[in-house]
Formats: structure tokens, C-alpha cells, sequence
């Protein structure tokens, strides 16, 4: 699943800072039930049906099953809560300068090998639980959609055929949360190797903490 998340009227941020997520998004001016209720899951009829999935009160079905009497079913929702790894460009340059200040003998053992330094290790929701936390909103403050991640990759696909500059950088986000696509290599980090890099200046990173510097 790819999950989108758009801010709507978020408090303390200025209109430039509204939109944290890759697409942009517009504040929306609705009453407070209206807020309070905006989060969906795209169940399985809904989607078939191509009609909007809409959550009230019962989190286990919506509106439209409930009054179908269909039974509210969220398939593949493995990949919204398969977590990726990630890190900053900032991070990256600390773990290339660490490792090319290794001593010689050690340096020599990554010839023609990748060094793997994530900074976080995180699923679709943290990310978005630390945007919230560094801006503080919650969930009420957001346009949350659950979507199939490969309509998703389809629906850029189009956008990029049709020379939609963003559209590339917002596919090759929401692949990544797709098991065997690249997006997690935590289990290639050698945590010994990461000890030694962080003695050479490899500090570990805050997300909440960057997500402030990058929003200022």
C-alpha cells in the first residue's frame, strides 16, 4: 500500500510549509466533523466499485459496505507497513568522508563493495508520525488515503508519459516500500562497521529533529 498524507490546516506552519508530502496538496476549508473524519482506507469493494472509501465511526468497515452489508476488506496491506531504509544527502557525505578516513587495511575490504548506513529504518506511518510530531499535528490536520501501491506506480507511469517532471521522483518513492525493490538494506548493515564510522564522525540522526531543519 502506499499511504498519502497532505497537510490541511495545519497550525504553527506558514503556508510554504503546509506540504511536507511529495505532492502538493491544498488546505481545505471544512467543518470540524468533516476534519475529523477525512482519514480512508481503500477496502477492496470500494476500489472495484472505483468509488471513495470513506471511514466514520467503526474503523473496521466504511460507509459504503456498511450499508451494503459487504464485508470491508483491505487487501495487500503489507506494503504500508513494510518499513525501508533511508537517509539524508547530509548523511550520505558523513559516511563517505568516515569511510575514507578508515585506516588503509580496513578500507581496502570495501573495494568494489557497497557500504550500507541507514539512517532510519521506518515503515510509511512513522514517517508521517514523526512529520506530525515536528509540526505539531495529528492525524485530524491531514488528508490520510491508503492506496494499492502498483495503482499507484501505474497512475505515474502515466504522468511521466505525459512529461510530468515530478512524476518520476514520486514513483520511485512509493515503489521502494515494495519488498525486493531496494528500499530496505537494513539487514545489509553491519552494525560493527557502523560502530567504527561513528568514531570517525558518522553521528546517528534524528528524524523529528530533521524533519524541523529541513521545514525551516
Amino acid at each position: 500500500m502506499a499511504l498519502s498524507a497532505g497537510a490541511k490546516d495545519a497550525p504553527n506552519l506558514d503556508a510554504s510549509h503546509k506540504n511536507v508530502s511529495p505532492k502538493s496538496h491544498t488546505a481545505r476549508q471544512t467543518s470540524k466533523q468533516q476534519i475529523r473524519h477525512r482519514a480512508s482506507v481503500a477496502c477492496a469493494s470500494c476500489r472495484d466499485r472505483r468509488i471513495r472509501c470513506v471511514v466514520l465511526g467503526n474503523p473496521t468497515e466504511c460507509t459504503a459496505c456498511s450499508k451494503s452489508g459487504t464485508e470491508c476488506i483491505i487487501k495487500n496491506d503489507d506494503e504500508r507497513r513494510r518499513p525501508i531504509s533511508k537517509a539524508y544527502i547530509s548523511h550520505t557525505a558523513e559516511e563517505v568522508a568516515a569511510v575514507l578516513s578508515l585506516p588503509e587495511a580496513e578500507l581496502a575490504k570495501y573495494k568494489n563493495k557497497a557500504v550500507y548506513t541507514p539512517s532510519f529504518h521506518l515503515t510509511q506511518r512513522e514517517i508521517l508520525d514523526a512529520v506530525q510530531c515536528a509540526t505539531g499535528t495529528t492525524d485530524a490536520d491531514w488528508d490520510i488515503k491508503t492506496r494499492d501501491v502498483n495503482e499507484v506506480a501505474r497512475e505515474y507511469e502515466d504522468k511521466i508519459s505525459q512529461g510530468d517532471g515530478v512524476a518520476p521522483f514520486i514513483k520511485f518513492f512509493v515503489t521502494h516500500f515494495l519488498e525486493g525493490h531496494g528500499g530496505d538494506f537494513n539487514h545489509k548493515a553491519d552494525s560493527t562497521e557502523l560502530e567504527k564510522l561513528e568514531q570517525l564522525g558518522l553521528h546517528k540522526e534524528d528524524l523529528v529533529q530533521a524533519i524541523k531543519v529541513t521545514l525551516q
